[in-house]
């Protein structure tokens, strides 16, 4: 078993060597005294690449895995030069002004999507105002999205501590996040002194409410149970409303199982009417009045794929 799975990586290799040759060695060979439009054919090259999986819903959804596999080779392939050079730029930056990470996370994140063959569609922008934003969680992709969804406004994100672990995400989380601990009572606590001074400060927040992806075969169902009530006490404690955010079908992109490789897609991100809790009404009962306005949203809008 250990040897069949070992010559399956390396067949799935051969796709990357072969076009390497056509894209790289090749216009080398051929133009090799004339660097500049070797270059240009190499840069062309790559972007009609990009271009192509950005129109993958309507070209070529049924080449089926094999062809995300491939793809996704070449997305790291292409992507690797990118990373690293838009990674050492931008910690540059944020090292010397760190109140500009508000300012590139929303081109860095578009980038991201673009390399990955995203279709990213926003009907609307995101509402004025200070807001505790309750996007629902189904792909690592979701923590990309972030970006896009707050725009060039002044957020924090409360998210899982083991994150911080990540090179280049442990170094924005240390600016734009709250890190909480799940299993440390003290942690809720300093997490909730942290949360009370950003909305003081005018942040926005940004909360998953259901606490962690869409588990594997439960896609179907749209949306976990909102398992903590974290988000709709502070909207309750601050008078701060709820805006709740639908990021439709990521998991068609990524899902939780653990694959390696992505299956370039159509995103919507869809922006709710700003919620805040009623007279008399319990946090419980808010929470499932946000979590059911968010459902019936998931249930109705459909994959953006060919059938």
């Amino acid at each position: 078993m250990i040897h069949k799975k070992v010559w399956r990586v390396k067949l799935w290799l051969m796709p990357i060597f072969i076009l390497g040759v056509l894209f790289i060695a090749l216009p080398y060979f051929t133009f090799g005294t004339h660097p500049f439009y070797t270059t240009s054919y190499v840069c062309i090259g790559t972007l009609a690449f990009l271009l192509f999986l950005r129109s993958r819903d309507y070209w070529f959804f049924k080449a089926g895995k094999n062809f995300d596999k491939i793809a996704t080779l070449l997305i790291w392939t292409i992507s690797l030069p990118v990373f690293f050079i838009s990674g050492i730029f931008t910690i540059i930056v944020i090292f010397v002004f760190p109140s500009l990470v508000y300012v590139l996370s929303v081109p860095l994140a578009t980038v991201i999507i673009f390399i990955f063959g995203i279709r990213l569609k926003v009907p609307e922008k995101m509402p004025k105002g200070q807001f505790i934003v309750t996007p629902n969680h189904c792909s690592d992709i979701d923590d990309v999205l972030n970006g896009i969804i707050m725009g060039f406004h002044k957020w924090k994100v409360v998210y899982a501590s083991e994150i911080r672990r990540i090179p280049l995400v442990g170094l924005f989380l240390r600016i734009i996040g709250i890190p909480l601990s799940r299993t440390q009572l003290r942690s809720r606590n300093e997490v909730s002194i942290k949360i009370k001074h950003a909305i003081d400060q005018g942040y926005n927040l940004l909360i998953f409410p259901e606490g962690k992806r869409l588990a594997v075969g439960k896609e179907y169902e749209y949306l976990s149970a909102f398992d903590d009530n974290g988000a709709f006490y502070f909207s309750e404690a601050t008078g701060v409303p709820i805006l709740p955010v639908v990021i439709s079908w990521t998991f068609l992109f990524k899902p939780r199982s653990g694959q390696w490789w992505f299956s370039p897609c159509t995103i919507v991100i869809y922006y709710l009417e700003p919620m805040t809790i009623g007279e008399n009404e319990e946090v419980c009962d808010f929470k499932q009045r946000v979590r059911e306005v968010m459902l019936q949203k998931l249930k109705s809008t459909q994959p953006m794929v060919e059938n």
